[in-house]
């Protein structure tokens, strides 16, 4: 079965279960701000947002006297088709039943500071509606006045005006979603503003290798905090930015909205929690959670894991061992496993739900040699692999096209 791009980088952080479960972000209003919106207001797979009065609000805080956001550049409109966009032939997005305020605050000609005075305006004005979560897709370091520049010392979640703003949105009880910069491929390596405020989710960038892409920026903060908090794909994502057909771009722009879409399907699940008890469910979810970097931060978020916790059974860490399962994503019918250092081990296969779907008791010539286990009958979607022999025990992700 052919898995399409979208379907893939939805897949990652659970978005088909998501949907599926009837979460689509409907009652939840989401602030984007970017550098601009073109092409929206022509591009069919944004036709519902029009139709059904989705679009809340709009704000161009660069261009006195501008009446529109659909302009100047489709940066924005990449980022909001990531989280919006209704289209089941080329993309469907986690969000597209939220409601939107679309917020130019970048000027695409200049790099002054006032963009990130503009980023403040735009996060009263989204405030002053009752926005439940923000995405940015902007970061600042460097400047056109060299005396304007931030130093990585300076990312310490309290120096720069826009990391200020974004802590404030943050105690206010919105829960802000920002990219964590496309510098790790240079010199600078760290993470940008506002990426470093507390309280927040800084998203990197994987490839479809379920690696660190390499742009994406490395963390801690100055002050030693893990960043990024989570990452999901980012390298050579579908999105809509021109009015013809999808298109595929990279970097951590276009990650972040993704799991700020995740986040907006789990506020309307859950319209009691309060911000920081989203924040901490969507951490607690990352598929390194236990043991965290400063290249992938907490892991790739998971709706099944963030919705309703730990639904597999407890394994004893004492007992975990490292595991390789290939190939992953499984194309064939066969899994080959490295596990353990018995020639026999039990296997249970688990859904995305929790649910045990088959059990298997492995055995394999010696140690040296993977465990084969066919698996003809599994349809696409993403599982859980638990396997246990007499001394050790390990959990892995399964991806099945």
């Amino acid at each position: 079965m052919e898995v399409s791009n979208f379907d893939f980088q939805n897949s990652i952080l659970g978005i088909s279960d998501m949907h599926n479960a009837g979460y689509t972000g409907e009652g939840v209003l989401v602030a984007i701000f970017d550098a601009g919106f073109l092409n929206v207001d022509n591009i069919p797979a944004f036709d519902h947002l029009f139709d059904g009065n989705k679009i809340a609000a709009t704000k161009d805080l660069v261009l006195a006297g501008s009446t529109t956001v659909f302009r100047a550049d489709t940066h924005g409109t990449g980022t909001l088709s990531l989280m919006a966009a209704y289209d089941p032939e080329n993309l469907i997005a986690g969000a597209y039943g939220a409601n939107y305020i679309l917020c130019i605050t970048e000027d695409v000609d200049s790099e002054y500071r006032i963009e990130e005075y503009n980023w403040v305006r735009a996060a009263e004005f989204a405030d002053s509606l009752g926005v439940d979560v923000i995405n940015s897709s902007l970061g600042y370091n460097f400047f056109d006045d060299a005396e304007m520049n931030y130093s990585t010392e300076d990312l310490d979640g309290e120096t720069a005006v826009i990391t200020k703003g974004a802590n404030m949105a943050a105690e206010k009880g919105i829960l802000v979603i920002s990219s964590a910069g496309n510098e790790g491929n240079i010199s600078w390596k760290t993470i940008t503003a506002p990426a470093d405020a507390k309280g927040i989710i800084a998203v990197g960038a994987i490839n479809s290798s379920f690696e660190k892409a390499g742009f994406s920026s490395i963390g801690p903060s100055a002050d030693d905090r893990i960043k990024p908090e989570l990452v999901a794909y980012g390298s050579g994502v579908t999105l809509w930015r021109q009015v013809g057909s999808t298109s595929t771009a990279s970097g951590t722009s276009f990650s972040a909205p993704q799991v700020a879409a995740l986040a907006v399907g789990l506020r309307e699940a859950n319209p009691d929690w309060t911000s920081k008890e989203l924040r901490d469910q969507l951490i607690l979810s990352g598929s390194q959670y236990s043991e965290p970097d400063n290249e992938l931060g907490y892991g790739i978020p998971d709706f099944t894991r963030a919705m309703f916790g730990e639904l597999f059974p407890v394994m004893d860490p004492e007992k975990a061992t490292a595991t390789r399962i290939y190939p992953n994503p499984l194309v064939a019918d066969q899994l080959l496993i490295e596990f353990g250092s018995s020639t026999d081990c039990t296997m249970k296969l688990y859904s995305s739900d929790g649910k045990v779907i088959s059990e298997h008791d492995l055995e394999r010539m010696g140690k040296n040699f993977p465990y084969n286990v066919s698996m003809k009958l599994l349809n696409p979607g993403i599982y859980l692999v638990e396997l246990q022999d007499d001394s050790t025990a390990s959990k892995v992700k399964l991806w099945k096209k």
